[in-house]
């Protein structure tokens, strides 16, 4: 009886823990890891840790090599998505602005196009 408690409690537990952590990840969009990846004071392990799930959000679109290359040092938002479509070739379209930056941004498209045609 009291082996049955204990392991009651200890699923429960395991549990409640999973659906804690399953909700924290789902919670953040892209545009919020986008933000966080911004912050001058990230190490490259974090930066990299927040690449890897904005490619799991963005469907394995951004390249690993990049992932494990990137530097941080861009404070801009738009200036490190206009990079990351660059060099992972991610047309930035207007749904994809739309969820990364939280708007549309015309000026990322031809700034991308011109760097694709030169």
């Amino acid at each position: 009886m009291v082996t049955e408690l204990v392991i009651g409690i200890v699923a429960s537990l395991i549990a409640s823990i999973i659906i804690c952590l399953y909700k924290r990840m789902k919670k953040q969009s892209v545009k919020e890891l986008m933000k966080q990846l911004v912050n001058p004071n990230l190490t490259k392990k974090e930066c990299r840790m927040i690449l890897q799930k904005m490619n799991l959000k963005l469907g394995m679109a951004i390249k690993s090599e990049y992932i494990q290359n990137f530097v941080p040092g861009e404070t801009k938002i738009e200036s490190l998505f206009l990079d990351i479509c660059i060099k992972n070739s991610i047309e930035p379209i207007k749904e994809i602005c739309i969820k990364i930056l939280g708007y549309d941004s015309p000026t990322i498209r031809d700034k991308y196009y011109n760097h694709k045609t030169s």
